[in-house]
């Protein structure tokens, strides 16, 4: 039975096909051709045939340059760098592949295009600045450890530990904003002991003809020490500017959860963090 896997994210799809064998109650057995080891992978980049058009600019609409790949499929080929914020050449004949534009300077461009129309296509590329993080905790400066995530409408995440990495690298776009903020805990999970039973098949005569008794056991979970714990934190979505990023600063507010002293406590800090929101200026 051949068998196709496909595995989504957003708008990207990896597939690849695999054959089950399926004889009664037999294990897999690969079947290989006869004419294994005479056989090559096809490369797709080796047939370039569709002439294509590529101009590059920034967000001001001035001419930018990088270099230009294409992926169709599995399979990714360098059609070559941009002059004057133009390309011209050849690419291979694909429908529904993607242009991957790497810029000095500039984020990482991923766009969806067919060569077998052989259009031009105009894209923008967004300036990447370096931009140092802030944090504020309840109108406080950090005093804990914080992970903060930038995760971008294109597919990209970023992501840094406070207060050891306050620099990230970031582009103008719509983000979701996700802060969590850990400080220490005195908290102490006693241990416990439970009793689990499940049926098992008797030995001897009785068990072949399918006769089973309870079997019981008793588990120890042993006494757990939570040393860090939420402290404060929140979520959210931020249209970032470009010229906030130029000013090469970000300030971030969220608010500032109870000490969890109890695991009752800790439990009620990670369900009101959802409905915290996050402050970027």
């Amino acid at each position: 039975f051949p068998v196709l896997v496909q595995i989504y994210n957003n708008e990207e799809v990896f597939q690849f096909p695999v054959v089950a064998i399926i004889d009664n109650n037999i294990a897999r057995e690969a079947i290989f051709s006869e004419f294994e080891g005479e056989q090559t992978e096809f490369d797709l980049c080796e047939y370039k045939t569709n002439d294509i058009e590529i101009n590059l600019y920034d967000v001001n609409l001035k001419s930018a340059d990088g270099d230009i790949s294409y992926q169709c499929f599995d399979q990714k080929c360098s059609l070559g760098k941009s002059s004057g914020g133009r390309f011209a050449g050849k690419a291979p004949s694909c429908l529904n592949g993607y242009l991957l534009v790497r810029g000095e300077g500039f984020a990482d461009k991923k766009e969806l295009f067919s060569t077998n129309n052989g259009e031009a296509i105009d894209i923008i590329l967004d300036r990447e600045y370096e931009v140092a993080l802030d944090l504020k905790v309840g109108d406080k400066p950090l005093s804990g450890t914080a992970i903060i995530t930038f995760a971008g409408e294109n597919g990209k995440t970023v992501s840094t530990a406070l207060p050891d990495a306050k620099d990230v690298k970031l582009s103008e776009g719509l983000y979701d904003v996700t802060v969590y903020v850990y400080g220490n805990s005195s908290i102490t999970i006693p241990s416990s002991t439970k009793t689990q039973c499940q049926e098992v098949s008797r030995s001897g005569l009785l068990g072949f003809f399918g006769s089973t008794k309870e079997e019981c056991f008793d588990i120890t979970i042993p006494e757990t020490k939570i040393e860090y714990a939420l402290r404060g934190g929140g979520k959210g979505k931020v249209y970032l500017l470009e010229n906030q990023l130029a000013s090469g600063k970000l300030n971030i507010e969220v608010e500032q959860l109870p000490l969890p002293n109890t695991l009752e406590q800790l439990q009620y800090n990670y369900a009101t963090f959802d409905s915290k929101g996050v402050n970027v200026e």
